[in-house]
């Protein structure tokens, strides 16, 4: 009972009406007031005014204005200038000068040379053939000769001498220094005695001393005194005496003060000899194709400062396969 009459009347009641008009009114109602009001009011008015009118304002107005002044101004006066100015100037010099002339000369010109030198004494022998002489030149008998180098600043304390050891027979009376001086030598009892090339460098030169007479021979002892050249007259720097009987130690190389023992000479006995002069001869020979000049050339010794050949190269000017003699 209760089923049968509230089902029947409601469902059929509720549901024709309701549905064509609470569907369409409360849809459209609900919906539409609220919706409709809030949304075609924001949507419309906001929507058709701000668009249309930012849009093709903002958009035309800045684009056409910014582009043209900035780009049409600054464009054309800068960009002429800095490029045109730096890029000439410092390209120019540059790499004209520098790669020009280093690689013109060693491109085209090689220079090869093949130097021999051969080296012989007064008499012809050969150097590597120069015997080491024996030092001694206590000969049992007096001495023909003595040679000497001199050495400045060596003090009679710098001596280095058999016979020093013994008998000191040596005195410094001023000091010695680099000007050239003067050797003179006599025997210890007045004996008159020669000295070859009195006027000595310091270490250039070699001197001999010996007899007055050729071929004597020395006295027993001798007196030498070193002088300077830079007064009037030559004042004394130094004394030695030496033994020379050849019966007391003389040996080469030993030093007397400032004087230095490089050779000696004995009667009927072999010379004793330390230095020797020496002929050096130097063949240059071009083995390239190219003619070459020589523009420098030393010889470089064990002492003292290159020594300069150029002037002496003849021929200066060498073809392919010609040799230069100095």
């Amino acid at each position: 009972s209760p089923t049968g009459d509230p089902t029947s009347s409601p469902t059929a009641s509720p549901t024709g009406i309701p549905s064509l008009v609470p569907t369409g009114s409360p849809t459209a109602l609900p919906t539409g007031h609220p919706s409709a009001s809030p949304t075609a009011s924001p949507t419309g008015i906001p929507s058709l005014v701000p668009t249309g009118s930012p849009t093709a304002s903002p958009t035309l107005a800045p684009r056409a204005n910014p582009t043209a002044s900035p780009t049409g101004i600054p464009s054309l006066v800068p960009t002429g200038s800095p490029t045109a100015s730096p890029s000439a100037s410092p390209t120019a010099r540059p790499t004209i000068s520098p790669s020009g002339q280093p690689s013109a000369e060693p491109s085209n010109f090689a220079c090869e040379v093949a130097v021999r030198v051969s080296c012989t004494t007064d008499d012809g022998t050969i150097c590597d053939d120069i015997p080491t002489p024996n030092a001694t030149c206590s000969f049992g008998s007096p001495l023909e000769g003595l040679q000497f180098t001199y050495i400045p600043g060596n003090t009679c304390e710098k001596s280095r001498n058999q016979q020093y050891e013994v008998n000191p027979s040596c005195e410094d009376i001023a000091p010695l220094d680099n000007t050239p001086v003067v050797v003179d030598c006599a025997g210890t009892n007045g004996e008159e005695m020669v000295v070859l090339v009195t006027d000595i460098g310091s270490g250039e030169s070699l001197f001999t001393v010996q007899s007055l007479a050729a071929s004597s021979p020395l006295p027993l002892s001798i007196n030498c005194t070193i002088l300077s050249n830079a007064t009037s007259p030559p004042e004394p720097l130094q004394w030695n005496v030496i033994d020379t009987s050849g019966n007391v130690e003389l040996d080469l190389k030993e030093a007397y003060g400032a004087l230095q023992v490089e050779a000696c000479r004995g009667i009927a006995v072999e010379d004793k000899v330390c230095i020797e002069q020496l002929v050096l001869e130097s063949v240059l020979h071009n083995f390239g194709a190219d003619t070459i000049n020589v523009t420098l050339l030393h010889s470089i010794t064990n002492e003292g400062p290159p020594i300069d050949l150029l002037g002496n190269v003849v021929p200066n000017q060498l073809e392919s396969a010609e040799n230069a003699t100095v």
